[in-house]
């Protein structure tokens, strides 16, 4: 079973059951009202967004958010709760590449998500959030310098 596969089916049956956390994680708050809430940055891709608790949040805070999933319950019960809170955000199932277009994103959260992958599969989502991603962006002041 490939790595994509059992992490669908993992995840399915946690959401399925209800058994997910309700509120955003405090760290990813943090960072993004200290570093990403500027004119400017404002598309937002929550890679894995779960059961929505960071996204619902995200959402909140003004961004136009954008999620992908593997996971067809996930994707469900994100829509219901952003439904219940009266905000949007254009959400899918990740098959393969993030159905996005190049540079399309200013910001991109992947918060405790891409590590669940096994070597092939985290280095292609390393590849597609640097290919939707934007060259410019706020988090272009963090890459390293040449030393």
């Amino acid at each position: 079973m490939k790595a994509l596969d059992k992490n669908r089916s993992i995840w399915d049956k946690i959401y399925s059951e209800g058994k997910y956390l309700q509120y955003p994680n405090e760290s990813l708050v943090r960072i993004i009202e200290r570093l990403f809430v500027k004119p400017g940055n404002k598309k937002l891709l929550d890679l894995g967004f779960g059961s929505g608790n960071n996204l619902l949040s995200l959402c909140k805070r003004g961004f136009e958010c954008y999620g992908c999933a593997v996971s067809p319950a996930a994707l469900d019960l994100a829509k219901k709760r952003l439904k219940e809170i009266k905000k949007t955000a254009d959400l899918r199932l990740q098959e393969g590449k993030i159905p996005n277009d190049n540079d399309f994103f200013d910001v991109v959260s992947s918060w405790q998500v891409i590590y669940y992958n096994d070597r092939k599969g985290l280095e292609f989502s390393i590849k597609e959030i640097k290919r939707v991603l934007k060259k410019e962006t706020a988090c272009s002041r963090f890459k390293r310098e040449k030393t």
